[in-house]
């Protein structure tokens, strides 16, 4: 008795145990598809697959007890030492793993490598088709820049061949600059250019003098050429008197110096010629003796004449000294 009350108690603990497994399976088999519904998401024809197995361990547990008790004592005395060894457990749960992960790993060893490759064929096709892109590109890119190239190659070319017109130009111009003369100036400004106008000087006097007296009359020009003056004066064509003129020292007028004195003049150098009047004249004077005269430059082959009238020396006067002679404004005399 004591021993089938012994058997019993195994039985029923062992019951318990299978029916616990069982139903351990299943709820791992049901999980991928509870997972898609918890994350409402379509469930996929290998989590249906999944569900099903789990169904069938779900209602194979209760009749494990059930097919115990009908087999023959010898199976269920191997059964229940089998489901008491660690090793047949050990065995059971590498073969349910593997039936789960079986078809995930079939895909990845024969479909992911395939996969892979072709990826990588058509990343390398993708690439080589790009390289080649790339190289078409650049070869256009060489083509025009090569393009570009002969046409700047020519644009020099035309630039150097236009400078060289500019410069054979410039040259001849050059030549003909050296080789050509200016027109000669008139023939009474050789060797010297004298101003038409002659320049004077004269200085107001207090009384019992009789007016303003004329201190100097003196001419300016340029040498055109080289000049040598033999000889200068002025000679009044009312009296026929004549007067020297002397070089003025051009860094100091005070200081004259006479024609044998000087070098020849040479081309560009002013020149100016002065006479002092020692003493110096009365305007009335001026105007009775050289009221109007000639201006004479004598050279070594030729002589220069300027005349002066009347007309001329009486409106330099007027220009310059405004109311000492002519017509101008006069004092009443006063009542007696």
């Amino acid at each position: 008795m004591a021993e089938h009350g012994t058997s019993e108690g195994l039985l029923a603990a062992f019951d318990k145990s299978v029916l616990t497994l069982f139903e351990v399976v299943a709820l791992l088999f049901a999980l991928p598809f509870g997972e898609d519904l918890y994350h409402s998401t379509p469930a996929t024809e290998e989590h249906w697959h999944y569900l099903y197995v789990g169904l069938g361990f779900a209602v194979a547990g209760p009749l494990v007890s059930y097919i115990f008790r009908q087999a023959s004592s010898r199976l269920s005395s191997t059964i229940r030492a089998a489901s008491e060894n660690f090793y047949v457990w050990l065995v059971l749960i590498l073969l349910i793993f593997v039936y789960g992960i079986g078809s995930d790993l079939y895909w990845h060893v024969t479909t992911t490598p395939l996969e892979a490759q072709k990826t990588t064929l058509v990343g390398w096709l993708r690439q080589a088709q790009q390289g080649r892109d790339h190289a078409l590109t650049t070869v256009v890119e060489i083509e025009q820049l090569k393009q570009e190239r002969d046409q700047l190659k020519q644009q020099l070319a035309a630039a150097q061949s236009q400078l060289q017109d500019y410069q054979r130009q410039l040259s001849a111009a050059q030549q003909a600059a050296h080789t050509s003369t200016a027109p000669p100036p008139p023939e009474d400004q050789i060797p010297i250019s004298w101003q038409p106008d002659f320049q004077f000087n004269w200085y107001g006097t207090q009384k019992p003098d009789a007016g303003p007296r004329m201190a100097w009359i003196r001419f300016n020009g340029h040498a055109t050429a080289l000049a040598h003056i033999k000889d200068a004066y002025i000679i009044s064509s009312l009296t026929g008197h004549k007067e020297q003129l002397d070089v003025a020292n051009p860094a100091n007028f005070s200081d004259k110096w006479n024609f044998d004195q000087i070098e020849p003049i040479t081309t560009g150098a002013q020149v100016t010629l002065i006479h002092e009047w020692q003493p110096p004249l009365l305007v009335a004077e001026f105007l009775s003796q050289w009221g109007a005269f000639e201006f004479h430059v004598v050279y070594d082959a030729k002589e220069y004449v300027k005349s002066y009238s009347q007309n001329d020396v009486g409106d330099k006067i007027a220009r310059e000294m405004p109311g000492v002679v002519g017509p101008r404004v006069t004092k009443k005399p006063a009542d007696k």
